[in-house]
């Protein structure tokens, strides 16, 4: 199960890169700038999300 999450990760992280590419450059310098505020606002609720996914794949395993 670890080696199936690893890979889900992979494809993510290469889907969100390809998206970034497509987003034209001043629209990316926007993102960037809200970046920080955006993080204080879902960053405890990503990481929440993160800790259980890898709890469960530890259970997993």
């Amino acid at each position: 199960m670890a080696w199936m999450a690893t890979w889900k990760f992979v494809a993510l992280a290469l889907k969100a890169q390809r998206g970034w590419k497509r987003i034209p450059p001043e629209q990316r310098r926007q993102i960037m700038e809200n970046a920080a505020k955006q993080a204080r606002k879902h960053g405890p609720i990503v990481a929440k999300r993160a800790a259980e996914i890898a709890r469960q794949v530890r259970k997993g395993q």
